[in-house]
């Protein structure tokens, strides 16, 4: 058995990935967490509540370091006296500043700015407009790309951002993996629920419109060339354009588009004086988390539920959790991505591919008038979930490469991998 310590829970997207690989693998996987972080979205307990009565054995909450601190010296980081048992570290977010001062090898899985924007203070200084922002940023951005080109192995994707990153950190192409490592969801919680099941805003979002789109995405509307370039960017407006747009050539339908007010959505003035400028205010709803960050997985199954269309990034041309959390509900997803990038990654997909307000028009004013294709997509989505980005499906991809790190590491026997069952 190989022990491998995770660390840089963006998204909870690590824990996802610990829990598959320890329903299906023999890969002894641990989690550690900052355990004083504000921010829940980190947390496993935003994923499972049952989490909140207490961690498994294999999640490690630690202490937070002071910013100022971690940035002046890493090497001080709680999370480095826990790794002398562990045969290999992943990491995400800030984990590469930390993981070039263990003693075994680091392997760097990409979520987004950690790769695009961070390393880069000097390179982006316009996305930190606050000087003290950007002092700190200066050291973050050193001791990240330092942590960066330690990393035995960069685990990434062919999206344009992500390969200019790695294009001006001059990493070498043996350092980079060919390998996808794809983001992984537990099926069984995000599974459509009927109508009866449904609570608050969901239930009413379903009961008082014939047709509910659904952006849960953040709202990043400025496309400024450093934003384009690290994909800091989801273009939200040529979704609000493209509703508008479809609102007048479908007048007699009761249709919403439902947006999430949360502070993380830096650009929501922006998006809210396009409404305005629109006059589609009657056609807007935003939905109020009870917590400032936004809404639990749990609430989000529910609000997928109540849509009949989910519409995530129009800008960089790749994607992230929202999609493969829509799919996995049965639901429609109106978005945008590199074809050519995809076809590298899945043999199909079933996305609705559309970037221009008028593309994203037309193909809302096509699902609005056949309800067996939502049902034919919906289905088709769940069974691209289930075969790419499922504990099962995922866990395969993630076990091999662990059974091939512990060959080459030189540390551990083969690891055997057991027969992998339908959760």
């Amino acid at each position: 058995m190989i022990r491998i310590a995770f660390y840089g829970n963006l998204c909870n997207n690590l824990f996802q990935i610990c829990c598959g690989l320890r329903n299906f693998s023999s890969v002894d996987a641990h989690l550690f967490i900052d355990g004083g972080l504000g921010d829940l979205q980190q947390m496993p307990e935003n994923d499972d509540h049952q989490l909140k009565r207490g961690y498994p054995h294999w999640i490690h909450p630690i202490p937070s370091t002071d910013p100022v601190k971690l940035l002046l010296a890493p090497w001080r980081a709680p999370l480095l006296k826990h790794l002398d048992n562990f045969d290999a570290l992943v990491v995400s977010g800030y984990g590469p500043m930390l993981a070039q001062f263990t003693r075994i090898p680091s392997f760097f899985l990409t979520a987004g700015g950690d790769l695009t924007q961070w390393p880069f203070p000097f390179r982006y200084p316009r996305l930190y407009p606050a000087w003290r922002h950007r002092l700190g940023q200066v050291f973050r951005g050193l001791w990240q790309r330092r942590g960066i080109r330690h990393c035995e192995e960069v685990w990434t994707q062919p999206f344009g951002p992500f390969q200019n990153a790695l294009e001006h950190l001059s990493i070498a192409r043996e350092k980079i993996s060919l390998q996808y490592f794809p983001l992984m969801l537990d099926t069984q919680k995000f599974s459509l629920l009927p109508l009866e099941n449904l609570s608050g805003q969901a239930r009413w979002l379903r009961l008082a419109h014939d047709f509910v789109i659904f952006h849960p995405s953040r709202l990043m509307i400025l496309d400024d060339k450093e934003r384009q370039h690290t994909g800091d960017w989801k273009a939200n407006d040529r979704l609000i354009r493209g509703f508008a747009k479809f609102r007048r050539q479908t007048p007699h339908l009761r249709s919403v588009l439902a947006l999430i007010h949360r502070p993380a959505s830096r650009d929501m003035q922006i998006a809210r004086e396009l409404i305005r400028q629109l006059q589609i205010e009657d056609g807007v709803v935003w939905l109020r988390p009870t917590r400032s960050f936004g809404f639990s997985r749990e609430e989000l199954v529910e609000l997928y539920s109540a849509s009949d269309v989910v519409a995530d990034d129009f800008g960089a041309g790749w994607f992230g959790s929202i999609v493969v959390e829509a799919l996995s509900i049965g639901r429609p997803v109106v978005t945008y991505v590199d074809e050519q990038v995809m076809s590298q990654l899945y043999p199909y997909h079933p996305l609705v591919n559309a970037r221009l307000p008028d593309e994203i028009a037309a193909a809302l004013v096509h699902l609005s008038q056949q309800p067996h294709l939502r049902q034919e997509l919906g289905l088709k989505g769940r069974q691209w979930v289930e075969e790419f980005h499922s504990y099962d499906g995922a866990g395969k991809i993630y076990s091999r490469r662990f059974d091939e790190l512990a060959h080459r590491l030189g540390r551990l026997k083969k690891v055997t991998q057991p027969p992998f069952k339908a959760q």
